[in-house]
């Protein structure tokens, strides 16, 4: 049954006012003008509750009289395709001509993404939301060929963080503000940048994150059959953290039976944006696939309630973090090995760089964390690398190489320069 107009005005009367109300939240890291000017289809997607309808109305903040509808709301649970043409009316009349439009979740419609792509070539401007349950990148690919952009939106960066507790991003600091900072970085470290949990500092939070999107998200979606092996599967993978992970290592370990079952699983859990998997850096395409992966979290915080205290390394939270910024800022990343390891090389615009990240450089571990970072050098022809630690900060000179010894609070504060 068709949804009457008349109804449709009041719902987006009602939600105009709503998102007009809402002007306390913290403006994300994004570059807006650069998608706002942009002439594709730009759909924010990444894990459930990172703040994707938030940052579709800052971006709709920056526009003039941007027409918004959120298909979350009950009173459109009854909408169908049949009924854009009416809604389209219904937005003309609540917000006049716009020429841009944000629709917060419209996957819950189905074939709503004919009507997007007839606004797309009626010369309009669009964002889309969606879950991770109901918009995943492939499906995107698929619904909208060639028209769209993405942006994958991850949990409060440092910089965020640091603006919702009131500290000013500076060049300078002085030491009781370097204080408060690094006390801020260490509790960030261990407990991640969700949005709503950073607000309330409530774990329980934090918990209902990881069932919703395991439990709407994952398991009914990927029709995962096996309940205890899936979550054996996460735990060892939250344990393994910034560590080198195989399918075939895991399945030994688990004494799981079928390889594609691990393989399903864990594929699963990166299709959801719960984990990432980064790939040793090869020449050849065939030995990049075969080779192993290192495992990264979406969240220090989402990781560490899966764990037990004793699993709980800085050096490798350290790393996990350092990963998710190099996503955040576009790099391709992967790690370099030979007969030593570099956590990262990363690509963009042509350029690249290698990076170790450890806790702390000391007469332990300096040699292996060197030689891992000048063999990366070597091979790639660069002169400058860097290492990134809690809080150390030097220059060193090696191999006629400069390696340059960085706070990694001090790198997520710059969100401007890669170094």
């Amino acid at each position: 049954m068709a949804m009457n107009y008349i109804d449709l005005v009041e719902v987006l009367l009602d939600q105009k006012k709503m998102i007009e109300k809402i002007t306390n939240d913290i403006e994300r890291d994004v570059d807006f003008e650069k998608y706002l000017n942009n002439e594709e289809i730009i759909a924010i997607t990444g894990p459930r509750r990172a703040g994707k309808s938030y940052l579709m109305i800052q971006f709709r903040r920056k526009t003039k009289n941007g027409a918004y509808v959120n298909f979350e709301d009950d009173r459109l649970i009854k909408f169908s395709s049949d009924d854009f043409d009416t809604l389209l009316k219904a937005i003309y009349e609540v917000y006049g001509k716009s020429k841009t439009f944000f629709f917060d979740e419209i996957q819950n419609v189905n074939g709503w993404e004919l009507f997007i792509r007839r606004l797309y070539n009626e010369k309009n401007k669009v964002f889309i939301t969606g879950s991770n349950a109901k918009l995943l990148s492939s499906e995107l690919a698929t619904a909208l060929t060639g028209r769209h952009i993405d942006i994958l939106l991850l949990p409060f960066s440092f910089n965020e963080y640091l603006k919702l507790s009131n500290v000013k991003n500076k060049k300078y600091y002085s030491l009781d503000e370097r204080s408060e900072i690094l006390s801020l970085f260490k509790q960030y470290l261990e407990t991640g940048g969700f949005p709503q949990f950073v607000k309330t500092n409530n774990k329980d939070i934090l918990h209902n994150i990881y069932n919703d999107i395991i439990y709407k998200d994952i398991i009914p979606r990927f029709k995962i059959e096996n309940e205890k092996v899936f979550k054996d599967i996460l735990f060892y993978l939250a344990t393994n953290t910034a560590k080198e992970v195989s399918y075939n290592n895991i399945a030994e370990t688990l004494k799981i039976n079928s390889v594609n079952t691990v393989k399903k699983y864990v594929n699963a859990l990166e299709t959801a944006y719960l984990t990432f998997l980064n790939h040793q850096y090869f020449e050849s395409n065939r030995k990049l696939l075969k080779a192993n992966r290192k495992l990264y979290f979406i969240d220090n915080g989402i990781r560490n309630i899966l764990t037990l205290p004793r699993y709980l390394d800085n050096g490798n939270l350290l790393e996990n973090l350092v990963f998710l910024e190099l996503m955040r800022r576009g790099y391709r990343c992967f790690f370099f090995k030979d007969n030593h390891e570099c956590d990262f090389v990363v690509f963009k615009d042509k350029k690249n760089m290698a990076i170790q990240v450890c806790f702390e450089v000391n007469e332990k571990n300096k040699e292996r964390e060197f030689k891992g970072l000048i063999e990366a050098m070597d091979f790639f022809k660069l002169n400058h690398g860097l290492i990134f630690t809690f809080d150390q900060e030097k220059t060193v000179k090696q191999n006629g190489k400069t390696i340059e010894i960085k706070p990694v609070w001090r790198w997520l504060l710059d969100v401007h320069e890669f170094h």
